[in-house]
């Protein structure tokens, strides 16, 4: 029609289409062959008619109002209406207006052209039909049905996914689905896309997916590719809650998984790792443990079996007492604690440690059987537990309660089958194994009684003793030992209710003679009842050694003294006779060294003096803090790289000790705290009182030891194993047994690299006068 000229009747009286030519006012100018044929309005095309004649009457004003504007606007306007068709019957049109131009005047003219659209209307009314049939039982159905994009976004969901997830549909258009699946399983959910991409017609598999609260819900999902017109473009699914029938599932699964390691012939310890793997495993827990009380220590809970992402039974929690921590109050009190809200639970210590690793939730469970508590059963889940999975760890706790306390049975038959089938075989050869025992043995061995009567005798003990044995069977214990009779029976006392006893005695033998012996004995029983066992070895020769020992130690003392006298007078004659720094300070050396050897001596000394019981006390009042204020400034002039700080309270710490022993003690701390520093540093002195003990204190920070060899420190001759750190050795015992002959007692405390503290702790009270001259 966009010809440039008027338009030709003709032409359009030739169309195949209804048309209608309009002029400006509206009215039709000319109606074609075939608008005439279609509504038998031959008349149609003379004056007067409008361009609305034939349109049905419901249609006639938006017909009207597209012509009001396309007069206006001068463009091409489209509206669809029924038109009357020469039978009467209406049909749907799509009706278009078109201006027609010329070159050089105005637009005149509207050419109308109409094409038959009934068919297609009828085709999109059932269609909106059966969209809105679809809806109405998509909006309805109780499974979540939803469209995703190719990239895995939601287009469309029903409400159903509110009630299954507790999103709102309009909530969850354009997220990512991945955002609502858990992380374990969204490389299933990739694979399931890539292969409806690849061509896959339907796919079916299950998935577990997060609510809106945080639960894992399992669905059962179908999925179908949507193409058209041929390539794809989305994804329609349909996804049904089969958490339940899950849940079901895994309960039964997780109870056959539970029953069947309680059933199996292995170790508790192995039969209760693998039911803590069965329930990471079947209640996606992020670790489960299970602890048992120790049949020893029955308020004591030890850690029998972890799995998950704690798999190690020592720490922290390994060893836990009834009552401490969350575990050891849920034994105590023998209730369950359920909590969906660990990072704010009251119960849970460490509240860091569970928003850092995402724990929500927590069960822990008793183990109980009748009114016996048999330990307690923990997990820790990332995701809330339900009521399901409660019930399910109330069953399979019960069976695992049931699994301890009937391995305890077990052990406990087995254990008495097994004593009493090695009773019967040591019954059946006690006989010979004990004489080749017996009488094997180099010590001397006798069987006693509870009432003290000798039993048995070996051939070293006849030996040893000079009686035959029968005549040996007649004694008591007092009857050979050389001591009085109620100091031997309240030893064997002592024996019988220790189980053990071990020390030094005289042994009276046949021919009146007395021989030193060192004595062990044990309890032990034999299936017709207790024996007393004693092992009995000769030390005459080690103390003829050890006094040959002493006489020595005796002599090297005495004769060490003459010439260090000597050296220590020819030294401060000299000291006084030159006084440049050099000859001063080569002869302050030679002093010091002469100090250390008397100390030494001393050491030697009173050493002897205690062994051969001789050591005697001159107690009078002394004020220890003054003490200990001399020997720290006569440790001052010993070192020029240690600070030595001395600490006492402002009241004096007076009490009856023996000065000089006091001092020395001190002294032998003081030496030893600057011979272990080799580096310098700070060595303090601290004086105080604490509950009725007057106390002394010599803090360094040293070279160290380990706290297993603290113990040694007041052996004699013992030296820590540094490099240039003279002595014999005996500084340390020599105060001690300084120490105990007032009644007080030493100790210390070290570890490597951090230094040591000994403490002495002097009693303020009386002592025992035979140790005072």
């Amino acid at each position: 029609m966009r010809t440039g000229q008027a338009w030709n009747p003709d032409v359009v009286d030739a169309i195949q289409q209804p048309i209608l030519m309009l002029q400006s006012d509206g009215l039709i100018a000319f109606a074609n062959a075939s608008w005439r044929a279609y509504t038998g309005l031959t008349r149609v095309g003379s004056p007067g008619y409008g361009c609305t004649v034939a349109v049905h009457p419901d249609d006639v004003a938006a017909a009207h109002a597209l012509w009001l504007l396309a007069a206006k606007t001068d463009d091409v306007h489209q509206i669809e209406y029924r038109l009357r068709r020469a039978d009467g019957a209406y049909r749907w049109h799509l009706a278009s207006v078109v201006p027609i131009h010329t070159e050089d005047h105005p637009v005149d003219w509207w050419a109308v052209s109409l094409i038959d659209i009934d068919e297609r209307r009828r085709t999109e009314e059932a269609l909106r039909e059966v969209e809105v049939r679809y809806r109405e039982v998509v909006d309805h159905a109780d499974d979540i049905v939803y469209t995703l994009d190719l990239d895995g976004y939601v287009q469309a969901v029903n409400p159903a996914v509110e009630r299954v997830l507790g999103y709102r549909p309009e909530d969850l258009i354009g997220t990512l689905i991945d955002a609502l699946i858990v992380p374990d399983q969204q490389d299933l959910s990739h694979r399931m896309l890539d292969r409806k991409l690849a061509g896959a017609d339907r796919s079916a598999y299950e998935l577990d997916v997060l609510s809106s609260d945080g639960r894992r819900v399992t669905l059962d999902v179908n999925t179908r590719l949507a193409i058209s017109p041929d390539r794809p473009t989305v994804i329609h699914g349909i996804a049904r809650d089969i958490s339940a029938r899950r849940e079901r599932s895994r309960q039964v699964e997780l109870s056959a998984a539970v029953g069947s390691a309680l059933i199996a012939q292995r170790p508790l310890a192995e039969q209760l790792d693998q039911c803590m793997r069965a329930v990471v495993e079947h209640l996606d827990a992020a670790f489960a443990r299970v602890w048992s009380v120790d049949e020893s220590e029955p308020d004591v809970l030890m850690l029998r079996a972890s799995a998950g992402m704690y798999t190690h039974l020592d720490g922290q929690h390994g060893r836990i007492r009834v009552g401490e921590y969350k575990i050891g109050r849920i034994a105590s009190e023998r209730k369950p604690h359920l909590s969906n809200t660990v990072v704010s639970d009251e119960e849970v210590s460490d509240k860091e440690w569970a928003r850092r690793e995402g724990m929500v939730s927590f069960a822990g469970y008793p183990l109980v059987v009748g009114e016996r508590l048999l330990g307690v059963m923990g997990l820790f889940a990332r995701h809330p537990l339900d009521r399901t999975t409660l019930s399910i760890l109330g069953s399979i706790v019960n069976a695992i309660a049931v699994g301890i306390d009937r391995d305890r049975a077990d052990r406990a038959q087995r254990s008495m089958l097994e004593r009493e089938r090695t009773a019967r075989l040591w019954a059946e050869a006690t006989e010979i194994r004990y004489r080749e025992l017996f009488e094997g043995v180099a010590d001397a061995i006798i069987v006693t009684d509870a009432n003290r009567q000798f039993q048995d005798a070996n051939t070293a003990a006849i030996a040893l003793l000079g009686y035959e044995r029968d005549e040996l069977l007649q004694f008591r214990v007092e009857d050979i030992v050389a001591s009085d009779t109620d100091t031997t029976r309240t030893e064997f006392s002592r024996f019988s209710n220790d189980g053990i006893w071990q020390g030094e005695l005289k042994l009276r033998r046949k021919d009146g003679s007395v021989v030193p012996v060192e004595a062990r004995a044990a309890i032990v029983e034999l299936p017709d009842g207790l024996v007393y066992l004693s092992a009995i070895r000769d030390i005459t020769e080690r103390n003829h050694l050890e006094r040959l020992q002493r006489d020595f130690m005796a002599m090297v003392t005495h004769d060490l003294r003459t010439p260090l006298t000597s050296i220590k007078g020819w030294s401060q004659m000299l000291r006084r006779r030159h006084d440049d720094a050099r000859t001063q300070r080569t002869i302050e050396r030679v002093l010091a060294q002469v100090d250390q050897m008397e100390r030494l001596i001393n050491d030697l000394a009173d050493l002897l003096r205690d062994e051969a019981g001789e050591l005697r006390l001159r107690l009078e009042p002394v004020d220890l803090a003054e003490a200990a204020r001399r020997q720290v400034a006569f440790a001052r002039e010993q070192t020029d790289h240690h600070d030595i700080q001395l600490e006492t309270p402002e009241a004096s710490v007076v009490g009856d000790w023996d000065r000089r022993r006091v001092e020395q003690v001190c002294q032998n701390l003081l030496m030893n705290a600057l011979k272990y520093s080799p580096d310098g540093g700070d060595v303090t002195v601290r004086v105080e009182v604490v509950d009725g003990e007057a106390r002394l204190m010599v803090i360094d920070k040293g070279v160290g030891i380990s706290p297993e060899n603290v113990s040694l420190l007041f052996k004699r001759f013992y030296r820590a194993d540094v490099t240039g750190a003279g002595g014999l050795g005996l500084g340390l015992h020599v105060s001690e047994m300084l120490v105990r002959a007032h009644g007080g007692r030493i100790w210390a405390t070290s570890n490597p690299g951090e230094g040591s503290t000994f403490t002495v702790a002097l009693p303020l009270g009386d002592f025992d006068e035979s140790v005072i001259t």
